[in-house]
């Protein structure tokens, strides 16, 4: 662009920077509603993963051998339920597996 000093005193400097100012301020409350939507959408699936771990640990517990005495709290397994899950799941395939025969 080729701007001589009479163009370049007569461009409107003030709007050009009023529009970049308003366009970057909009820009930047895009990305602020974007982050706190995805921060949200974070906490629900949190939540929604703490409970359905706690249901799964309930449908677990009498299959696990607890002590009455000493039974773990469902909200403290629950952290745990990934671990306590591949264990049910390695014991009930290695149950369910023939058993070599040798003749």
């Amino acid at each position: 662009i080729n701007l001589d000093l009479d163009k370049l005193l007569d461009f409107p400097l003030n709007k050009f920077f009023d529009t970049y100012e308003v366009n970057l301020t909009e820009l930047i409350a895009q990305y602020q509603q974007h982050a706190s939507d995805a921060e949200k959408r974070a906490e629900t699936t949190e939540t929604k993963l703490a409970n359905l771990r706690k249901l799964v640990m309930q449908l677990l517990k009498p299959s696990l051998n607890f002590d009455t005495e000493t039974d773990c709290n469902t909200d403290e397994i629950g952290d745990n339920v990934d671990e306590i899950l591949a264990a049910v799941v390695k014991e009930s395939t290695k149950s369910s597996q023939p058993s070599d025969v040798t003749s």
